[in-house]
């Protein structure tokens, strides 16, 4: 009899999980795709590149969706057998809730091994191929687009206006070529014409731009100067400019650039970063504290002659003094320099301990920065662990929830999933913005949310193996008597 109840439990968890975790992926691209949509757009990007970010960003998205999926699935196949009593048969045959519960568990300790798997595997390989594309696009120009009494600026160095342009997409009139880069010293050079043509090259990395009956003006001048020059006109009747289009290809950066973000890097490398980044900042300490405490030295003796000896005695003893009897007598450290000696030793001593206070402070901002860094690291590294329990947290939330509601169908499902879920990602937000500037440590950042919804799948699986309600409304009701009694009392 369980077997056959396991095996109905499972085909009754399995496909609504299925279609959860797509639509949940679904809404997550389409989210992030909002975000980065300006980059992409009018780069001219193709098809097969936009489908390959799509693909990498439905990648890195596995750890965010899968808990959706379970915590809708949970809450609709236990509402539904809730709702029609087969879970109160099941009970009552002496079949807890927890064993009723056995598939599903067993299903998402799977599910959550498969995305601490996707996001020590497969999301830093993801991440890198998406970053890499998109820095590659926003570099890109935009797509070479030649409009109506609209000056183009995409060629480097010059500016493209045609005014009138026809049908055939290559005729055009009114042209005008500035070219700004022409000569250092700031020589205008202006070519305009009354009409001509343009077109792509063979190969299709020149773009051609024919012109005939015009005009080219040039003003000669020097930078600085005060002689006058001539203005040039020159009359052509053909006239050719080449334009490269190379410039509008996107080049493919070196994913190496990118790799050692911590986003990037699985389990063992994070905790080999870590590791790292740990002696440099032991290094960094130590730096420190060699411009705050000088090495130690041994002390040289000062030989000074009698006569300044007792010139420095007499200063201190106010009276003349026996040199054979100074052996004990303490002298200030500036005392055994000469005047014009200090005047050298000074400005140095001056100039070396600002030095080192500069020295200490660069010291203190690089090690702050190397513990924000090292920070964010061991956050990556325990959210990865995190983002696979709160799958079983999940269920332990959304099956009991199920089971005291009772409720199926798609609507109270959803309702309970976006409620939990976006509890769960603004405290995850909330948490790891904090550690960001230094606030939080990064474990208890990564692991709080989980910790918070711990107790909650506790109380509301404790619940609903005891039968209790949700929320009690004959005590709630007392409660509001009571507090209007109190009231108009």
């Amino acid at each position: 009899m369980l077997k056959r109840l396991d095996s109905l439990l499972i085909k009754s968890f399995l496909p609504p999980f299925f279609l959860a975790f797509l639509v949940a992926l679904f809404v997550l691209i389409m989210q992030a795709l909002w975000l980065v949509i300006d980059d992409i757009m009018g780069k001219g990007v193709g098809i097969f590149l936009i489908l390959e970010i799509l693909g990498y960003m439905c990648v890195s998205l596995f750890p965010m969706a899968l808990p959706i999926g379970v915590l809708i699935a949970s809450v609709m196949v236990f509402g539904n057998i809730s709702e029609r009593y087969e879970l109160a048969a099941m009970k009552s045959a002496g079949i807890s809730l927890l064993r009723v519960m056995a598939p599903a568990i067993v299903i998402t300790i799977f599910i959550s091994i498969f995305s601490f798997f996707s996001s020590n595997n497969f999301i830093p390989v993801s991440n890198l191929k998406f970053k890499t594309r998109l820095y590659d696009i926003k570099r890109q120009k935009p797509t070479l687009s030649i409009q109506e009494r609209v000056f183009n600026y995409d060629f480097s160095g010059m500016t493209l206006r045609v005014g009138h342009k026809h049908e055939d997409g290559q005729t055009i009139e009114d042209v005008m070529i500035y070219n700004q880069a022409s000569d250092n010293s700031g020589n205008l050079l202006l070519t305009k014409a009354d009409h001509g043509k343009m077109f792509m090259t063979t190969d299709e990395r020149g773009f051609v731009i024919q012109l005939s009956d015009g005009y080219q003006y040039q003003e000669l001048k020097e930078s600085g100067g005060t002689a006058r020059y001539p203005f040039v006109k020159v009359e052509f009747e053909e006239s050719e400019k080449i334009f490269d289009l190379t410039q509008f290809e996107m080049n493919r950066t070196d994913e190496e650039q990118h790799k050692e973000h911590y986003s990037m890097l699985n389990v063992t490398q994070l905790r080999s970063q870590t590791d790292s980044l740990t002696k440099q900042i032991d290094r960094s300490l130590q730096k420190t504290v060699q411009y705050i405490i000088p090495p130690k030295v041994e002390p040289q003796k000062i030989k000074l002659d009698e006569k300044r000896l007792r010139r420095i005695a007499n200063k201190k003893v106010g009276h003349q003094a026996d040199v054979s009897k100074l052996s004990d007598l303490t002298i200030p450290f500036n005392k055994t320099f000469s005047e014009s000696d200090l005047k050298i030793l000074l400005p140095k001593i001056k100039t070396s301990t600002s030095r080192d206070k500069s020295n200490i402070k660069r010291e203190n901002v690089t090690r702050k920065n190397l513990v924000l860094k090292r920070a964010r690291h061991i956050f990556e590294l325990h959210f990865k662990y995190a983002s696979a329990i709160i799958c079983l947290i999940f269920l332990f939330i959304g099956a009991p929830m199920g089971a005291i509601i009772r409720k199926g169908g798609y609507g109270y499902p959803l309702l309970i999933t976006i409620l939990f879920f976006m509890l769960y990602i603004v405290l995850s937000i909330s948490f790891k913005e904090t550690m960001k500037v230094g606030g939080m440590d990064p474990v208890l950042a990564a692991w709080l949310p989980v910790f918070i919804l711990l107790p909650v799948g506790v109380i509301l699986t404790v619940k609903a193996m005891n039968d209790s309600k949700f929320i009690n409304t004959d005590r709630l009701a007392g409660w509001l008597r009571f507090a209007i009694n109190a009231l108009g009392s």
